[in-house]
């Protein structure tokens, strides 16, 4: 994972982590996604997995989307933090 050194990197660095983290729950839900599948397929795959109950998977659909909901806003959190610091560049 890099590190992300101002909000001008933002747009491209969510993204791509956020691709790679639903790609994991992705499998633990039973779905497997190669990598570099272009996000709309990806999340179709995923998504079809999920309402149909993909087997394999190791974490129930209720509990898969309760925890990447809360991955998704404990790093919404974490921007918010950061981005509210005090002396940061374009910051107040």
């Amino acid at each position: 994972m890099r590190i992300v050194r101002d909000s001008s990197e933002l747009d491209t660095a969510i993204p791509s982590a956020q691709r790679e983290a639903e790609r994991a729950f992705g499998r633990k839900a039973g779905t497997r996604v190669p990598p570099r599948t272009p996000w709309s397929e990806q999340r179709s795959a995923i998504a079809a997995g999920l309402r149909n109950g993909a087997p394999g998977g190791t974490w129930p659909t209720r509990y898969m989307i309760n925890r990447a909901t809360w991955h998704v806003l404990d790093h919404a959190w974490e921007i918010e933090d950061k981005s509210s610091w005090p002396g940061r560049a374009g910051r107040p």
